[in-house]
């Protein structure tokens, strides 16, 4: 019994904003007219038992109706309200005195009740019904059907004065309840609304929580203002050895976990300025107390109206030294790579010596004695001497190819005169023997380089000659030597076809590689570029020794 007097819940906000209305005016009626009825029997003994009956009768329609309204069955209910309160009233008249008596003036509610709980077109015909209900009322008082009080009013006139506050309240509630729709139509969809960013917000939440505990990355949740902690997963409980209680609602930097307070302030300032921070190596420490490397991503969030900081801290300690790992190792290569190389040279200007002396010397012996052994021969043996005089031929011959091996395995004038006579004698060569214009130009401003580096610079060269020579079909290639204030710019560009993506790679091509790796043993480094109109163009720049 008891529950019928709490609301009804209803899926539709609207539905269940009906029903309050309905219960707390169906309450109302309750809780006033049947005390007051009561009220009246003791104070007037006569009208004994007719509002008795009428109170007990309001009790049931109400009991019957709160009923209704829990069983969510709203219309019929406020059907049946409607009727109850239209039989009530009408009967109250009929008893108490005929249109003359005052509680005619309680037909005022019904069709506003009509119209509340079932809108317009209910309340116009609740409003028609209580008209010809009073005009009915008049016309059996006027008949004496039923008794009535003398007034100096006359029925008639009375049913026209209630007739106009019946239509006159009617218009005002057509005013009142276009208003009170609209309302309602903007609270329910703004209810509505609500509602739906709660279970977003709610659906939002979860997601974000059970990636944040599941995520294997080590996540946290830290107040931007103060850093205090206020949650970890256990990916960062197992990466960093701390539990939730070692951290939890203290800061970092009493935590221990910074190893450079300045870093961290860093990261919040750009944190404040932009909202974010992305892949920013830190250095922290463990609980065990171990020093290490991490990559941490921060993103500001809002977590009971105060700005917070979500993060991602992912250990890369392994990983840079592994990285230092193959560092330290390039280099090593590249130290013996420097190594080899200057060996290799040394080894080549070695062997250029002694076949251009040792070689040389005794080919040029061979050369006289063969000469000698000619003045010898008498003339009748023309045979012999013909043949001591291709003997002379093949060893000149053979001089020269012996001068030009020890040229390739190291030129004398680079040893000799130095890198810029090198250059332009290697120039030289190369349009002699490619058929290829080849310019070279030494700008002024030259200083002094160590073998190691002019013999780098000379290597690049003629390998920047051989691949135009062989790739780029050009028709001229011209060379610049220039000098800057800490170091010196190889630039040779040629007018050919331009060089294929896949050979522009060093895994793909060992000659360029080889350039690239030339100059990196200096500190140097070699940039290739293609021209809109063809061509390559390739510029290598060696510091000066320090």
């Amino acid at each position: 019994m008891a529950s019928l007097f709490v609301p009804g819940e209803f899926p539709d906000p609207v539905e269940t904003l009906t029903a309050r209305h309905f219960h707390w005016l169906v309450v109302s009626m309750l809780a006033i007219v049947t005390p007051a009825l009561v009220i009246v029997e003791i104070v007037m003994p006569q009208r004994f038992p007719r509002d008795i009956i009428i109170a007990l009768i309001i009790d049931a329609d109400g009991l019957l109706l709160l009923y209704l309204a829990r069983r969510g069955l709203l219309r019929a209910g406020s059907v049946a309200l409607t009727a109850s309160l239209y039989i009530i009233v009408t009967a109250a008249v009929w008893t108490a005195g005929g249109i003359n008596a005052p509680s005619v003036t309680a037909y005022y509610m019904i069709p506003l009740i009509a119209g509340l709980l079932l809108g317009t077109t209910a309340a116009a015909g609740a409003t028609l019904a209580v008209i010809l209900t009073i005009a009915f009322l008049v016309a059996a008082q006027s008949r004496g059907m039923m008794p009535a009080e003398v007034l100096p009013t006359s029925p008639a006139t009375l049913w026209i004065v209630h007739s106009m506050i019946l239509t006159v309240m009617f218009v005002f509630y057509v005013i009142a309840t276009g208003t009170l729709k609209r309302a309602l139509a903007q609270a329910a969809a703004q209810l509505k609304e609500r509602n739906r960013m709660q279970e977003a917000a709610r659906s939002s939440e979860d997601k974000f929580s059970r990636v944040f505990y599941s995520s294997p990355i080590p996540m946290g949740i830290t107040v931007l203002a103060g850093g205090e902690i206020v949650d970890i997963n256990d990916a960062f409980c197992s990466t960093f050895g701390y539990t939730r209680q070692d951290i939890q609602d203290r800061k970092p930097l009493e935590v221990g976990i910074w190893t450079v307070a300045e870093e961290r302030e860093a990261i919040v300032t750009a944190l404040r300025e932009r909202g974010s921070v992305r892949n920013r190596q830190t250095q922290y420490r463990s609980k065990s107390g171990r020093f290490g490397t991490a990559l941490l991503s921060a993103e500001v969030i809002e977590i009971d109206g105060r700005p917070c900081v979500v993060f991602m801290s992912i250990d890369i300690t392994d990983l840079k030294g592994a990285e230092q790992e193959i560092v330290s190792s390039r280099n090593q290569l590249r130290r013996l790579g420097a190594h080899l190389e200057k060996v290799r040279e040394e080894e080549r200007a070695h062997v250029a010596r002694e076949i251009h002396d040792q070689l040389g010397q005794e080919l040029t012996g061979l050369k006289l004695d063969l000469s000698w052994c000619l003045s010898r021969i008498p003339a009748e043996q023309k045979g012999l001497a013909d043949k001591t005089r291709a003997m002379l031929g093949l060893v000149d011959e053979t001089v020269r190819t012996v001068r030009r091996i020890a040229t390739e395995l190291r030129p004398g004038v680079l040893d000799d005169l130095g890198l810029i006579p090198a250059l332009e004698w290697q120039a030289q060569e190369f349009q002699g023997r490619s058929g290829i214009a080849c310019s070279f130009t030494s700008l002024p401003g030259d200083r002094p380089l160590d073998i190691g580096r002019t013999t780098a610079l000379f290597r690049i060269f003629q390998e920047t000659l051989t691949n135009a020579a062989r790739h780029s079909r050009a028709t001229r290639v011209d060379a610049v030597l220039a000098w800057d204030n800490d170091h010196v710019s190889l630039r040779v560009a040629d007018n050919g076809v331009g060089m294929p993506d896949t050979q522009a790679e060093p895994g793909e091509s060992f000659g360029i590689f080889g350039m690239k790796e030339r100059a990196m043993m200096y500190g140097g480094e070699l940039r290739i570029t293609q021209t809109d109109g063809g061509g390559t163009t390739i510029t290598v720049n060696i510091p000066f020794p320090t």
